[in-house]
């Protein structure tokens, strides 16, 4: 006689590598490159920070959780392990779910972002919410461990024809999309434009324009630095010829510990960049620099920039 728990025998393992179907192979496709581009970039960004680095704990103590250097593991480890799976869809709930709450935390409580606010970190948690629900559909590593595969519409792709799909084509994206990034030419401010100075202006000297003035020190490298009181997340843009329409900002930087660096955008006059964010572990003095030629910045704290 059949024991009545026989089909539940494995219920946590069809969780586990579960998913919904998409109704169409446009859809399934959708979800798939959505998936991939998700899963690396957070996986890139967990990198950064894995298994844990001091100024992320420095965080983590600032929000008050209790067991910081625990807490910034769990959460290191949320995307780079969490953002791998993710790309290769293998236990893609739990994956996505995880590294939901890390992001959630880091929009919501670290960034304080209002519901629908336009910011990195809050786009990839609704992402992730989307995968939690969606698990990694059908072209996926989880539809090869699936031990019993629902129910889908003649259109949707087989998941045994596909699946390995989910293995070769993350690969395949992260070699273009390296060779794209040394091929791409750097981002140039107009070589019209008469640069006479650069104002640095931020949270730590009330977005004055007058109070760290960047120097010249070589041909389009631009330098100063900056005092702060306490330890904390500062936030700032540089701004040309002391005018706003004309400043510089990142839209996306998601890394705020030193040395802080990226690539700053111009804005369009709009006010269409996001302000550079740096978190400072400690009161004491700060240096900036910035390179025209590529728009590259750095922060970092003097004592290292003088070394």
């Amino acid at each position: 006689m059949p024991n009545k728990n026989d089909s539940n025998k494995f219920g946590w393992i069809n969780w586990l590598f579960s998913g919904a179907a998409a109704s169409s192979w446009l859809g399934e496709t959708g979800l798939f490159v959505a998936r991939v581009y998700l899963g690396i970039t957070i996986c890139r960004a967990g990198a950064s920070k894995f298994p844990t680095v001091s100024w992320f704990q420095d965080q983590v103590v600032g929000l008050g959780f209790p067991l910081p250097e625990i807490m910034a593991f769990l959460a290191s480890a949320s995307e780079f392990v969490g953002g791998a799976l993710l790309a290769l869809g293998l236990c893609t709930r739990p994956a996505a779910f995880f590294a939901g709450l890390t992001m959630g935390v880091a929009s919501f409580v670290f960034h304080k972002n209002s519901l629908g606010e336009m910011h990195i970190a809050q786009m990839y948690f609704w992402m992730l919410v989307l995968f939690t629900m969606m698990g990694g559909g059908r072209i996926s590593l989880d539809a090869l461990f699936r031990r019993r595969d629902n129910a889908a519409s003649s259109s949707a792709p087989p998941a045994a024809g596909l699946a390995p799909m989910a293995l070769v084509f993350p690969v395949l994206l992260v070699g273009i999309a390296l060779r794209w990034e040394m091929q791409a030419p750097p981002p140039q401010v107009d070589p019209d434009a008469k640069v006479e100075e650069i104002s640095l202006a931020g949270s730590f000297n009330s977005w004055n324009l007058n109070t760290d003035l960047m120097t010249q020190n070589a041909e389009e490298l631009w330098q100063t630095t900056f005092d702060v009181d306490a330890a904390g997340e500062v936030e700032f843009k540089f701004v040309v010829n002391s005018d706003w329409r004309s400043n510089l900002g990142d839209s996306d930087q998601i890394e705020v510990g030193l040395p802080a660096s990226g690539v700053a955008e111009l804005d369009d006059g709009n006010n269409s960049t996001n302000n550079i964010r740096a978190f400072l572990p400690e009161a004491g003095s700060y240096a900036v620099t910035l390179d025209l030629k590529n728009l590259t910045y750095r922060v970092e704290a003097r004592a290292a920039a003088v070394k």
